[in-house]
C-alpha cells in the first residue's frame, strides 16, 4: 500500500511510513491536545516538500488561525506562495448533507474545497474541526451519510486528509456520536493531561496498514520546528548471554563477584546518601575508558562539570577520555525527561555509537517520571534487553532511605529485574560508623 509521509518527527515511525494515500484519518482529542497544530503541521511539512495543501477552517477565522500557529509554522508565508490555501467555512451553518445550491449545503462546502484544491494542485486536506460541519444533525444516519460524502469527495480530489473532532474527556465520545471512528479510514487519538502537562498520541486504527501500538508522548516546539513525537521503543526479543566477565573497577568488589559482572549484565548499586554509589559508578566508567571501551554516563542529579570534578578528585581524568571519544555525558532533569525519548537515545548510542558501558546516576530521580511501578518496570526491562542484545554492560545507582538496620532496596521492587545487586551501607562498629559492602544478588550464568 502506497503511503504519504506526514514528515512530522516521529509520527511516520509510528505509522510505519505514513498515512495510506488518499485516505481520510480522524484526529480526535480533548481540549488543548493539539489537534489544530497537528493539522497545520501536516500541511506545512507537506508544502515544504512540494505537496500543497488546503486547510478548511470550520471554527477559527483565517486571521485567528494564522496568528495562533505562527510559533509553530509560518503558514502566512506558505499561503502567500500559494502552497497552502485556507477555505473559511467558520460562519456557515450546514443544514443539508447533499445540497450544492446554497451556502447551507454540505455539497457547496465540498465544491469550495475542490476549487481550492484544483487552484493550487493540493495533495493534502485538513478539515478542522470537521465535527462542526455535522454538529446540528441529531440523526445518526444523516451524520454517517455526511461523513461518507466528505470522505469520498476528498478522495476523488486525489488528496490525503485529516478530519479533526473534539472528544469529550469524561464521556469518552466524540461530538458526532462516535460514528467517525467507523466511517473514516484511520483513527489517531490525542490526549492532554493538564495536571502533568503531558501530551500523548495513540493510533487506534489505520485501515489496511500496520502501525506501532501504545501511547507515545509528544511535545510542541515553540521555535518554529513544530511537533516532535517520541515513539515507544519495544523490548529486544533476540538477546544473547555472554560467558565473559569484565571488571567493575574495584578489585575487592570484583573478587566478591567472582571476577566481575558478565558482559551485558546490569548491576544495581543501592545505598544511602554518602555511601559511595556515584564513586563506584565512576570507577566502573574509568575501568572501561582506560581499556578503550566507549562509555555513556546518563546523569539525573549532577551536571557534567560537577561529576567530572568528582572524578578528577579521585584521580580520574574524564576530560581526557571525553576528548578521545571514550566518555559521553548526557544530562536530564525530571522536568524535561520523556521516557520514550530517553530509551530511543540510549538505543541509538548503544547500537550506532558502539557504547559498551552505561552508568545511570541515579535511578532514584529517573523513576519519578513514571506514574506507576508497572510503567517503571516495563521501561527498565526494555532498556535491559537493549543492553544485553548489544553486549553493553550497565551500572545503575539508587538511593535508599534507610541508614542503618533493615534495608529495602527500591520502592518499586526493581531488584528482581537486574542481574546483580550491590548494597552499600553504614554499620555501627565499636560506637563508630563504618561503611560496608554486600552482594545481595549475582547472576552466575545468564540464560
Amino acid at each position: 500500500m502506497e503511503k504519504v509521509p506526514t514528515y512530522i518527527k516521529g509520527l511516520d515511525d509510528i505509522l510505519l511510513g505514513g498515512i495510506p494515500k488518499e485516505r481520510m484519518v480522524l484526529l480526535e482529542g480533548t481540549s488543548g491536545a493539539g489537534k489544530t497544530i497537528f493539522g497545520i503541521e501536516f500541511l506545512c511539512k507537506g508544502a515544504e516538500k512540494g505537496e500543497p495543501g488546503v486547510f478548511v477552517a470550520c471554527e477559527e477565522s483565517p486571521i485567528d488561525l494564522i496568528e495562533n500557529v505562527k510559533a509553530f509554522c509560518d503558514i502566512e508565508k506558505l499561503i502567500k506562495e500559494d502552497k497552502i490555501r485556507v477555505v473559511d467555512v467558520s460562519r456557515r451553518w450546514i443544514t443539508d448533507v447533499s445540497d450544492k445550491t446554497t451556502e447551507f449545503g454540505l455539497g457547496k462546502v465540498m465544491e469550495d474545497i475542490k476549487k481550492a484544491v484544483d487552484s493550487i494542485g493540493a495533495k493534502r486536506v485538513v478539515i478542522d474541526p470537521g465535527s462542526i460541519l455535522l454538529l446540528q444533525f441529531e440523526n445518526v444516519v444523516a451524520i454517517r451519510k455526511g461523513l461518507h460524502n466528505i470522505r469520498d469527495a476528498v478522495r476523488k480530489m486525489g488528496c490525503t486528509s485529516i478530519f479533526t473532532t473534539e472528544r469529550l474527556e469524561k464521556l469518552s465520545m466524540t461530538f458526532c456520536k462516535d460514528v467517525e471512528d467507523f466511517v473514516l479510514d484511520g483513527v489517531i487519538t490525542l490526549n492532554y493531561d493538564m495536571e502533568k502537562g503531558k501530551r500523548t498520541l495513540k493510533v487506534v486504527k489505520m485501515r489496511g496498514s500496520s502501525f506501532l501500538g501504545g501511547k507515545h508522548e509528544f511535545r510542541f516546539n515553540y521555535n518554529g520546528s513544530g511537533i516532535t513525537i517520541f515513539p515507544e521503543v519495544s523490548p529486544e526479543l533476540k538477546v544473547t548471554s555472554s560467558e565473559e566477565k569484565l571488571s567493575i573497577g574495584v578489585r575487592g568488589i570484583d573478587d566478591m563477584l567472582n571476577g566481575g559482572a558478565y558482559i551485558g549484565d546490569t548491576t544495581l548499586v543501592a545505598g544511602p546518601t554518602g555511601s559511595g554509589k556515584t564513586i563506584l559508578g565512576l570507577h566502573f566508567v574509568h575501568e572501561g575508558a582506560k581499556n578503550g571501551e566507549k562509555c555513556l554516563i546518563a546523569g539525573f542529579e549532577e551536571s557534567k562539570e560537577v561529576l567530572f570534578r568528582t572524578a578528577n578528585g579521585i584521580g580520574f581524568d574524564f576530560d581526557k577520555f571525553e576528548e578521545r571519544g571514550l566518555i559521553k555525558y548526557v544530562s536530564f532533569t525530571i522536568h524535561d525527561f520523556i521516557p520514550a525519548r530517553y530509551k530511543a537515545m540510549i538505543k541509538k548510542e548503544v547500537e550506532e555509537g558502539g557504547i559498551k558501558r552505561i552508568l545511570i546516576d541515579s535511578l532514584s530521580s529517573y523513576i519519578l517520571a513514571f506514574e506507576t511501578d508497572a510503567e517503571e518496570r516495563d521501561h527498565l526491562l526494555t532498556l535491559l534487553s537493549i543492553f544485553r542484545a548489544n553486549a553493553a554492560t550497565a551500572l545503575m545507582t539508587y538511593e535508599t532511605h534507610d541508614m542503618l538496620g533493615a534495608v529495602r532496596i527500591t520502592e518499586a521492587g526493581l531488584s528482581f529485574i537486574v542481574d546483580n545487586v550491590i548494597l552499600l551501607r553504614y554499620v555501627e562498629i565499636s560506637s563508630g560508623m563504618e561503611k560496608a559492602v554486600s552482594i545481595l544478588k549475582h547472576c552466575w550464568k545468564c540464560i
